[in-house]
């Protein structure tokens, strides 16, 4: 499934999955919990330590600053538009905000990553290796074993689940369009894992060939670049498919709202807007 009702940057979409009353809380803790994930996948020593922490909180402070108040702005045109007139068309255009949202801390954090991954050691890289293939096994569990009509039924769920979060309960016959969008999303974890996979095998082969520090960085750079469009390769064909189908539901949703659910997204849209403005306020 392409996530694209809830394609906010990484730490918009995991974090505002918890909900705005908690997100403010949440967000303010990264410089605690971004290192705490990273030492997830590697041992982290003293040194290391502070070199993520600190450039934690440098790409915190500018996507507060740079970010935050942009996706106030998108918030707003969201806002505006969502209606009866509300177009596919008029989706797609604010998909593509959201893509370029992306593709702006995409390449921040890879910057990060870049300056990061060459200070692991022989030990590090071998954790590294481990913690990837664990990922990758619970990847495949999720989404690509289950049967044709397993997949269709997740897709629907997590679909519903994101709309939920954003106008409240679905009617009946809302259920149903969701239901029948499912039915036809392209699955594509197939190639994600591959695409995945190919991410993990060239940062490893970066890491450990016998390159200087600086050079492993200005090599790694390079080669995270190209991993920054989401949709590339063998899946454009298939993610186009679905941004389409995701957009010709959104649309057939605006034209069917319910007051409740109107007043419903005006409430929650606010909620987020006032907490971005805040934050980057705050700086």
């Amino acid at each position: 499934m392409d996530d694209r009702l809830a394609r906010f940057p990484i730490i918009i979409v995991l974090l505002g999955m918890l909900g705005a009353c908690s997100f403010q809380f949440l967000y303010n803790q990264l410089d605690v919990l971004i290192p705490a994930y990273i030492d997830d996948a590697v041992t982290l020593d003293e040194r290391l330590e502070a070199e993520v922490e600190q450039r934690t909180g440098v790409l915190l402070r500018w996507h507060r600053r740079s970010q935050l108040p942009e996706y106030a702005a998108w918030l707003d045109k969201v806002q505006a538009q969502l209606g009866p007139e509300l177009t596919e068309q008029d989706v797609l255009i604010l998909m593509q905000d959201m893509d370029r949202f992306w593709a702006a801390i995409a390449v921040a954090i890879n910057q990060e990553l870049a300056e990061l991954l060459p200070l692991l050691n022989k030990a590090q890289h071998d954790e590294l290796r481990e913690h990837f293939k664990d990922k990758n096994q619970a990847f495949r569990e999720k989404y690509i074993e289950p049967d044709h009509r397993e997949r269709v039924a997740g897709y629907q769920q997590r679909l519903t689940k994101h709309i939920e979060r954003w106008v409240g309960d679905l009617t009946e016959t809302q259920e149903r369009w969701a239901e029948q969008a499912a039915a036809r999303l392209a699955h594509t974890a197939k190639q994600r894992l591959a695409r995945r996979e190919s991410w993990q095998h060239g940062v490893l082969q970066i890491l450990s060939s016998e390159a200087e520090q600086r050079e492993k960085t200005e090599r790694l750079k390079r080669f995270l670049s190209d991993f920054v469009e989401l949709d590339s390769g063998g899946l454009k064909e298939p993610s186009l498919k679905n941004r389409k189908i995701i957009a010709g539901l959104i649309a057939q949703l605006a034209r069917d709202l319910e007051a409740s659910q109107s007043e419903y997204f005006s409430y929650k849209t606010n909620e987020y807007r006032h907490i971005f403005m805040r934050l980057s306020e705050e700086g």
